[in-house]
């Protein structure tokens, strides 16, 4: 009896460190108005360089963690004849390499039936329905309020929602049951209704720019994302924070980069050849038991 008990707890730890080698990435990427750079990063919140995206002004990133996509807005801004308004920007859409973190050709947002063009602000893919949602800012690109819009990752199509109700909800993510969450630049931290877009406050922060929000796959934990400051002539880092649910900030690290990270987007990662083995030995070593239980 003893040889079977242990038998089944040696199975029992080869498949639970066969699971535990899968796991997430974390992806970043900044924006300092020249070129945005894609990053990995780490536990302790520290980035590492994938490469230059080929784009200037990444505002958000959004992913398929179960297929590996990941997705891009940015704003369409020439530099060199741009006025520092912001009525009058519209935004792309982009899929990244996660390897090399060169972006795709630009697909546009647009909307209504003169294919109107939109300024789409943050994005968040809910993979519990599948969808692909993103939001207007107010004040940029003409929108007179925040808007939820879901939008064809294909095409760019992008269908009117509703009013969010808050206003500059600048981070916007879903985690793993498809609860859609925001964050506006005042702090409010918020749940967002998909079929109607109002907004209901779950919590308030401490006020500032409030970036991405990402759920690890994993565990569902979520991420928020707090851009860089200064303060008092000195820069000020993006910081990486754990919340709850209810608002309740559980981590603060500081991502130790010196440009604004701006958006955030796990991507569950392909197990090494080394975890397939401990998860087959796991289950021979289960069928093994089995048999001699039989006989």
């Amino acid at each position: 009896m003893m040889t079977i008990v242990r038998a089944l707890l040696a199975a029992a730890v080869w498949c639970a460190c066969a699971a535990s080698a899968i796991a997430s990435q974390l992806y970043a990427v900044n924006n300092n108005l020249t070129s945005s750079t894609l990053y990995t990063v780490d536990a302790f919140a520290v980035p590492s360089p994938v490469g230059v995206t080929g784009l200037t002004t990444i505002v958000d990133l959004a992913s398929n963690p179960a297929n590996g996509t990941l997705w891009a807005v940015d704003y369409n801004i020439d530099f060199a004849t741009w006025d520092g308004r912001l009525d009058n920007l519209t935004s792309n859409l982009h899929t990244l390499n996660p390897a090399t973190g060169i972006a795709s050709a630009p697909i546009a947002f647009i909307t209504g039936p003169a294919s109107s063009r939109l300024a789409i602000g943050s994005l968040a893919y809910d993979i519990a329905s599948g969808k692909l949602y993103g939001n207007t800012i107010t004040g940029v690109g003409g929108a007179t309020r925040d808007q939820l819009y879901e939008i064809n990752p294909y095409t760019g199509a992008a269908t009117l929602i509703g009013n969010i109700f808050f206003s500059n909800v600048i981070a916007l993510g879903a985690d793993n049951f498809g609860v859609l969450y925001g964050i506006s630049e005042a702090g409010k931290f918020i749940t967002i209704d998909k079929t109607t877009g109002a907004g209901s406050l779950v919590a308030s922060l401490a006020p500032g720019t409030y970036h991405d929000i990402a759920a690890r796959p994993e565990d569902n934990t979520l991420y928020i994302l707090k851009g860089a400051a200064e303060l008092a002539g000195e820069f000020l880092p993006s910081r990486l924070l754990q919340i709850s649910p209810q608002g309740v900030l559980l981590t603060d690290a500081a991502v130790s980069t010196e440009t604004d990270i701006t958006g955030l987007a796990f991507i569950a990662e392909v197990p090494e050849p080394s975890t397939y083995v401990l998860m087959l030995a796991g289950l021979l070593g289960l069928a093994w038991v089995a048999r001699r239980r039989v006989r």
